[in-house]
């Protein structure tokens, strides 16, 4: 199954959690963080901190 692109993604946002200080994401929309928890789309896997979410789609 190919993934959607950004641009033509629904976004579907679930939050995704690191277990330790090792894995660190980055926004794909403003380039913030690291974060240890992000925000990350089910279909094209882009991250996005929060204001991002609001701006792009759905969180659930």
């Amino acid at each position: 199954m190919a993934l959607a692109t950004r641009k033509t993604c629904a976004h579907w946002f679930l939050i995704i959690k690191s277990d330790n200080t090792l894995i660190q994401w980055m926004c794909n929309g403003c380039y913030a963080g690291p974060f240890w928890c992000i925000w990350e789309c089910q279909w094209c896997k882009s991250h996005a901190c929060r204001t991002c979410v609001d701006m792009w789609g759905r969180r659930y």
